[in-house]
């Protein structure tokens, strides 16, 4: 069970940490996921829209994107609907998959490769980019 709210904490977190004055996240999030309502953390389970989190104003949590995509930053636009809006993203570029990047052994390259995903997250206001390329 404690493993699962760490999971909660961190996740609901993670988008006030970059605005965080202190470096003790852990702390602050625990303390966020002990002032929600258990129907709040049940919420935290279902989206906004097809990639983003429901915001929690009471606590202060705005709404988190998520996105993933192995090949670049794929990001519905605000307001997508699962069904009818799948395919409709923001333009953004595409990488080469994980697979061939490794295959280059070019360490130098793949972390500009990073650097790119993370300045695409910032321009298309993402703020959790998943792995699916890693795993």
């Amino acid at each position: 069970m404690k493993n699962r709210s760490l999971s909660i904490a961190m996740f609901v977190c993670a988008p006030l940490c970059a605005l965080a004055d202190n470096t003790d996240f852990r702390a602050q999030a625990d303390a966020l996921v002990a002032q929600m309502s258990l129907e709040e953390k049940a919420a935290l389970c279902s989206g906004l829209d097809t990639m983003s989190t429901k915001p929690k104003k009471r606590l202060g949590i705005p709404a988190v994107c998520l996105t993933g995509g192995p090949h670049g930053v794929r990001r519905p636009p605000p307001g997508a609907r699962p069904a009818g809006d799948f395919g409709k993203n923001l333009p953004a570029t595409c990488f080469p998959t994980a697979s061939a990047l490794a295959a280059t052994w070019n360490v130098d390259l793949i972390g500009e490769v990073g650097v790119a995903f993370g300045q695409e997250c910032k321009a298309l206001d993402v703020q959790i980019l998943l792995g699916p390329g890693v795993t």
